[in-house]
């Protein structure tokens, strides 16, 4: 893998410290353990807003799928939206 982009922090020394101590128990460089952690908390954070994205989108598409349909009972209509405000809490 070609390494060319740079990222700079600046952290306390006890952190710093914390790192080198780490990084020399698992046999890494400071920066490997580095990147190797903020990449693998990166793609779970994306991985997260992606799920609950499609889960919103989801949840949109069934309520309106439910309203839709003419022959609906209200008690389905009714967990639709409870389902609905569950998924997607008023106070976004």
């Amino acid at each position: 893998m070609n390494k060319t982009a740079v990222l700079q922090a600046r952290i306390a020394p006890e952190k710093k410290s914390t790192i080198e101590q780490a990084a020399k128990i698992l046999g890494l460089s400071v920066s490997d353990l580095l990147v190797g952690s903020a990449y693998e908390k990166a793609t779970a954070v994306i991985k997260d807003y992606q799920m609950l994205e499609l889960s919103r989108t989801s949840s949109i598409y069934f309520a309106e799928a439910i309203d839709s349909h003419q022959e609906s009972g209200e008690s389905f209509k009714k967990g639709a939206a409870k389902y609905v405000n569950a998924m997607m809490p008023s106070n976004e």
